[in-house]
């Protein structure tokens, strides 16, 4: 079997040597370096008759919490070692080249609950009359060229859940900076620069809110759905559509449909 030169890179890049000369795979080298964060966040906490928190962070399923996690621990200058070091300098992808990166994943994975969009679901919105009307999700990201008013296209939902989960993304951020990270045996210059990167966040989150208020009302219900109710096979008078209600995706969607009622809940 041959292998390209970038994966015999990734390859050798994930396996390094620790401090005993014995090859490890930077993936272990990388669990470790978590615990010897946590452990120096938890000391530093400790000092202040703090509970410990560092495994909340490093070992959250959200890659952003252990990110917060990493950077309290580079600011409390933890003790890692050599090899730890290393793991920690060397990108997801190439740790263990065996896995998939969360990049590489299809659109399925990341926005589908295990199918794709395009052509699996539907918005079902409620007429004037109380008639459930359904409108297919489809998917545009083949060459074929989609005939006015088919359907949703799938990347406008797919945008609109890329900045639902900024918008959560920034909320964790701040939660963590305005709960945590005051408590931390830090010096006034990191605890400012803390500061700073709270006030980022909180326009971060407020410029992604103002983004998903367009794309929800000026894309998907006034470029597509409204539009697409004005022509065959549902001929409703734009104008009409516009006062309908969207109810749900069929079949459920969750997180779409989390993204959906957020909006509205901004009304």
């Amino acid at each position: 079997m041959k292998i390209t030169r970038g994966q015999l890179k990734r390859l050798i890049e994930s396996f390094i040597v620790d401090d005993k000369g014995n090859v490890v795979s930077t993936d272990d080298a990388y669990d470790i370096a978590l615990d010897t964060a946590a452990a120096s966040i938890d000391k530093s906490r400790a000092k202040s008759g703090k509970s410990p928190i560092g495994r909340d962070f490093t070992r959250s399923s959200d890659p952003d919490d252990v990110a917060q996690g990493l950077e309290f621990a580079a600011a409390l200058d933890a003790e890692y070692s050599d090899f730890e070091r290393t793991a920690l300098d060397v990108p997801e992808d190439d740790r263990n080249p065996e896995e998939e990166s969360v990049h590489r994943a299809s659109l399925k994975a990341k926005y589908g609950q295990g199918r794709a969009l395009g052509e699996v679901y539907s918005l079902v919105v409620m007429d004037n009359k109380g008639k459930e009307v359904s409108i297919p999700i489809i998917d545009d990201h083949s060459m074929e060229v989609k005939k006015r008013g088919e359907g949703i296209p799938e990347n406008t939902m797919f945008d609109m859940l890329d900045i639902y989960r900024d918008i959560k993304k920034q909320k964790i951020i701040m939660k963590n900076l305005g709960s945590d990270y005051h408590e931390l045996d830090l010096d006034d210059e990191v605890k400012n620069s803390y500061s700073a990167k709270f006030i980022k966040a909180l326009r971060t989150q407020e410029a992604a809110i103002d983004k998903l208020e367009y794309r929800y009302y000026e894309d998907l219900l006034s470029n597509y759905v409204h539009e697409i109710l004005s022509y065959y096979p549902y001929n409703y008078n734009y104008q009409d559509a516009q006062n309908f209600e969207i109810l749900r995706i069929e079949p459920r969607h969750k997180e779409l449909e989390a993204v959906i009622n957020y909006v509205k809940g901004m009304e």
